[in-house]
């Protein structure tokens, strides 16, 4: 389970790190912390369970970043 909120965090982490929206970073997932972003990828799992963490991570950062959140 720790490695598996240390590789979310991570990617998320890795993913605001690449995008800027041309005024600077992009911060998805600041209406949170690194608990809550490992909630709703859980929750995702659990929801998919025949779909990967790392699908399920993506598509939770994707709704993140199209709720401004």
């Amino acid at each position: 389970k720790a490695e598996g909120f240390t590789w979310i965090v991570g990617f998320w982490s890795g993913a605001n790190g690449g995008h800027s929206d041309g005024a600077g970073p992009i911060d998805v997932g600041h209406t949170t912390d690194g608990w809550g972003v490992v909630g709703e990828v859980k929750k995702r799992c659990e929801k998919f369970p025949s779909s990967t963490p790392m699908t399920e991570t993506l598509r939770v950062y994707g709704e993140f970043q199209r709720q401004k959140r």
